[in-house]
């Protein structure tokens, strides 16, 4: 017998299927942050995911971006058409529940979300009085730590490591409940010491977090060895920073250069932040300053808001 469970992903209303109840444990682990959607017999994503065999050994993902499939050995495989994502696990993948949700759950959402006209783009968010900062940079260039940081507070967490951002423009939404951080991130936040590594990163649940918010400030962001602090910048500058973090294919949605174009152009600064002591909380300092600057500009629709699951 198939078991069903309903969630509003960037409004949108996915049903999850599965004759295991242990994967739909998962799939309401990854996604009930957003929140229960009505039932129906038209959702606008589908996930199937169904029980493998017993002796399947998990392995190293990899992902054929032609067909859309992603395995994990003969224990994991996913496979992408339409609106509707299929997988087959086998129990050695449920129990590896942080990877199965990350490299199978998080990912079929990432790939079905394109075809329903939204950017994601490479970046983490923080969200201040609902509106958010998308924090831009290479592999490395801190944005991780900055919003986690953040998120311990003033600041709402608002994604990880992906920004999506809605067909209209007008809504940023994340994943924003789970952080995979450095390990030598520990040596900035004491509260992480001894914390289970997953893979090669910590794996931080936030509980000061929210999928969505209104669009604020491109925040380009630096490490300096000097003090934290943060400037305007143009349009061509700001492009020529945000190449610096583009991350995967991102590249590749249809009207990439446009929709950048068009949210470079309403507000971007670069953030240089020290690596010294206080750097972070400077840096913290000068989102907090982007943030009522963009308040400031759109009062209105600050005062308002998204709606929040």
């Amino acid at each position: 017998m198939m078991l069903e469970a309903w969630y509003q992903p960037m409004g949108l209303r996915l049903r999850v299927e599965s004759d295991r109840a242990e994967l739909l444990a998962l799939a309401e682990e990854t996604f009930r942050g957003f929140g229960p959607a009505p039932g129906g017999a038209d959702p606008d994503l589908a996930f199937i995911l169904e029980s493998g065999p017993a002796g399947g050994v998990l392995g190293e993902p990899r992902f054929d971006p032609v067909s859309r499939r992603q395995m994990a050995g003969s224990a994991a495989e996913l496979a992408v058409e339409g609106s509707v994502a299929r997988g087959r696990f086998s129990p050695a993948a449920w129990q590896s529940p942080a990877f199965l949700r990350l490299h199978f759950l998080e990912l079929a959402l990432y790939l079905l979300l394109p075809g329903r006209g939204f950017l994601g783009v490479h970046a983490s968010a923080c969200v201040r009085h609902g509106r958010a900062a998308l924090l831009r940079a290479p592999g490395g260039g801190g944005k991780t730590t900055l919003a986690y940081a953040a998120a311990r507070g003033r600041f709402q967490a608002l994604a990880e490591d992906v920004v999506w951002i809605a067909p209209d423009g007008g809504v940023w939404w994340g994943m924003p409940w789970r952080f995979r951080l450095r390990p030598d991130a520990a040596r900035l936040f004491p509260e992480l010491a001894g914390r289970r590594i997953d893979g090669p990163k910590l794996d931080v649940d936030i509980a000061n977090a929210t999928p969505s918010a209104l669009p604020g400030p491109v925040v380009l962001l630096r490490r300096s060895p000097e003090i934290s602090r943060l400037e305007p910048i143009g349009p061509d500058e700001a492009l020529a920073r945000w190449e610096e973090g583009r991350g995967g294919n991102e590249g590749e949605t249809p009207g990439y250069a446009a929709r950048i174009g068009s949210l470079l152009a309403e507000g971007a600064y670069a953030l240089e932040v020290g690596d010294g002591p206080g750097g972070l909380d400077a840096a913290l300092d000068c989102l907090d300053e982007a943030l009522s600057a963009a308040s400031r500009r759109n009062p209105s629709s600050a005062a308002t808001g998204p709606s929040q699951v």
